[in-house]
């Protein structure tokens, strides 16, 4: 996971404003095997 600062505003009173960007990124060899079955419950239909 990265972060990065987008919309970078400075304002006339000194400050700063700014939003945080979010960057996941998908590493292969952390993740768990693909031949993995995940049964997640419908909760709404239960």
């Amino acid at each position: 996971e990265d972060m990065e600062k987008v919309n970078i505003v400075f304002h006339n009173n000194g400050t700063v404003s700014y939003q945080h960007k979010k960057i996941l990124n998908f590493v292969p060899e952390m993740s768990k095997d693909g031949n993995l079955r995940v049964i997640v419950p419908n909760i709404p239909l239960l």
